[in-house]
């Protein structure tokens, strides 16, 4: 039977060779079906697009397209191939499905009269580096490893091709047996659940609401909590324990009441259990808090959460941030400018989610990837924004890829109430546990975990019970710089969690510092490594540079 997908992959030329030369390329390709039979390796991508050509009408994966994908679009701009939003009417051309914030999704050429190649990102459904999918899934076959400036095509070259386009395949070929098939992991959730529902059910309990409505109302749509408790940060602890909820934002479709049905307009508050209101407000945080409320689009900076509203400010929010508003704030003015009320339920997702949560407290390896993914991505669907941009790629007077953006289009509205009421929910069950292990000894949030010098109640921790707060260790020594970056010493060994470094720059830091790493770890700290991509001549090269803490 022929293959229905295939898993491409590219060995590239660095930014040495780029320097010298001027330009990048593909030295080395290689190409597996869906029972990861080699089909090709070669040695060019214009030898790869030729064997494109001849797998017409399949979909061809690369895990991360944002990297390899630019060599390709480059490959076609440069032989003949024009962007054509509407491949239907030509008989060569290409198109690509890339989000205005970059990120691709797929790429496909026509090169004569029905006959077409798509391109998709592996990464979009298995969100995992190729070697913690060796990992995950069991493999008796892990990521080798290479030197980058070296073009030999050898037999540890050729292995290393191998192993990275097999581990993909063998990941992919499980999830799709599982029955995730689409390009996103939440697109599989999506549909996964879509189908608990005849469409008439569906479309009552969750009915398309106005643009205008979703475009307004995504104001009070607001992400998770992450935060440093200020008289901990930078300071070197011990004994902090590391509490996880099992599965939060399930918990949250499951246990609590999430809105379903049509708005109605209010005239005053608290009538329904999901309420959304635009209020005036002003609000100081109040002596014995911590700062709850999330500003938009400031995630990592010194000003992410709102001390006060330094006087009156208008605000979009869910009544149960608001609550939380009032328990951390002294609000000293409130106007309830407009109000929407929901009626509510319980049971709209507790099929789906007792479904998956009962699978992954039983499966091992890929099942229980797989129990993740859909228990995890399926929330966030709801909160799609109805319009958006696409990007055009073009080749600018350099002759390198570059991207236009679209005209503003409108997208696939989904019911966005519902995406506002579960991460509410979460806020709250975070801001609950703060509170349960008091602020004196809380050190950390991030999203689904608190970090406490202290504990919290018997009764609320279970290591697999939905919602309940698990322990996932006790570090014998510890430093929280800020968000998305702290250093931990734990059963002898060190780890540390920072966004922007890779895990090289982090074993690299840990051998060079040991134990003085809490001295040295800090706000200012600097190491060589962080790889910075940018597009050149042929494609995208990574280049070095140093990254710091700021």
């Amino acid at each position: 039977m022929a293959s229905k997908w295939y898993v491409a992959d590219f060995e590239t030329t660095s930014a040495i060779y780029y320097n010298k030369n001027g330009f990048t390329k593909v030295w080395l390709y290689g190409l597996c079906d869906d029972e990861c039979n080699i089909i090709k390796v070669g040695t060019s991508i214009d030898d790869f697009m030729q064997q494109a050509k001849r797998l017409y009408g399949k979909v061809i994966y690369f895990h991360n397209l944002k990297f390899d994908g630019t060599f390709i679009l480059d490959w076609l701009l440069n032989n003949g191939y024009e962007y054509k939003d509407d491949l239907s009417k030509v008989d060569k051309g290409f198109n690509a499905l890339i989000g205005d914030m970059g990120q691709f999704y797929s790429i496909t050429f026509k090169f004569t009269k029905n006959k077409q190649v798509h391109f998709y990102d592996s990464l979009k459904v298995l969100p995992f580096k190729v070697e913690k999918l060796a990992k995950d899934f069991n493999m008796s076959i892990e990521k080798e490893k290479i030197n980058y400036d070296d073009y030999t095509l050898n037999a540890k070259s050729l292995i290393y091709q191998i192993h990275d386009i097999k581990i993909v395949a063998t990941a992919l070929k499980a999830i799709k047996e599982e029955g995730m098939t689409k390009m996103t992991t939440a697109s599989c959730a999506y549909t996964s659940f879509r189908s608990m529902y005849n469409s008439e059910c569906f479309d009552t309990r969750f009915p398309v609401l106005p643009k205008d409505f979703l475009l307004e109302w995504r104001q009070a749509y607001r992400g998770g909590r992450c935060q440093v408790n200020p008289i901990y940060q930078g300071k070197v602890l011990k004994g902090v324990k590391r509490f996880d909820i099992n599965s939060m934002y399930p918990w949250a479709m499951h246990d609590m009441p999430l809105p379903y049905g049509m708005p109605i307009e209010l005239d005053k508050p608290n009538q329904y259990p999901f309420e959304l209101y635009k209020v005036e407000i002003g609000f100081e945080l109040k002596s014995d808090c911590l700062p709850s409320l999330l500003k938009k689009n400031t995630l990592y900076q010194d000003d992410t959460y709102y001390i006060d509203s330094d006087g009156v400010i208008e605000l979009y929010i869910s009544n149960i941030d608001l609550d939380l508003v009032k328990r951390n704030y002294n609000v000293y003015y409130l106007k309830y400018v407009k109000m929407y009320g929901f009626t509510c339920t319980t049971y709209s997702f507790r099929a789906y989610i007792d479904k998956w949560y009962a699978r992954k407290k039983v499966d091992k390896g890929a099942q229980k990837l797989v129990d993740k993914l859909m228990l995890n991505s399926l929330y966030g669907k709801f909160g799609s924004n109805p319009e958006g941009q696409h990007k055009i790629p073009k080749l600018d007077d350099d002759k390198i890829l570059s991207f236009d953006n679209s005209e503003v289009e409108e997208m696939k509205p989904y019911y966005l109430p519902i995406a506002i009421a579960v991460t509410s929910w979460a806020h709250k069950k975070i801001d609950d546990g703060i509170h349960m292990t008091g602020i004196e000894n809380f050190v950390y949030v991030d999203t689904d975990s608190i970090h406490t010098l202290g504990t919290l109640p018997d009764d609320e921790i279970d290591q697999t019970i939905l919602g309940k707060y698990k322990l996932e260790g006790i570090e014998t020594i510890s430093k929280y710089v800020r968000q998305k970056c702290y250093v931990y010493l734990q059963d002898d060994k060190y780890t540390i969690t920072c966004a922007g470094m890779t895990q090289e720059m982090k074993d690299n830091v840990i051998k060079q510092y040991g134990k003085n790493i809490f001295t040295e770890f800090k706000s200012g700290f600097s190491c060589n490594g962080k790889l910075i991509p940018k597009r050149v001549k042929g494609g995208t090269i990574l280049y070095e540079t140093t990254f710091t803490i700021n």
